[in-house]
């Protein structure tokens, strides 16, 4: 049996978004706050510090990423799909 660690970090972004061909009020332009959670997770040994990967760096990657989304509109970012929950 392998022996596995998870370590995960959370981060959020503003962003407006349409969900396209649907029908209600998610067709029409509207924002939220959208909540990620990373995860990250490690087969092997612990190094002699007890840890897999600094947690600062893990937190600094996933900023990074957000920081794309952050305050965009979604469809023109993502144009080749529907910005739903599900694919984002």
């Amino acid at each position: 049996m392998r022996k596995g660690f998870q370590i995960s970090v959370e981060g959020d972004f503003d962003a407006a978004h349409c969900i396209r061909d649907y029908h209600g009020a998610c067709s029409r332009l509207h924002g939220h706050t959208w909540r990620v959670r990373s995860i990250y997770r490690y087969e092997g040994a612990l190094g002699s510090d007890g840890i897999t990967l600094d947690l600062k760096v893990l937190k600094q990657a996933l900023h990074e990423v957000l920081a794309h989304f952050d305050h965009q509109f979604l469809n023109e970012l993502l144009d080749e799909r529907n910005i739903t929950a599900e694919y984002l």
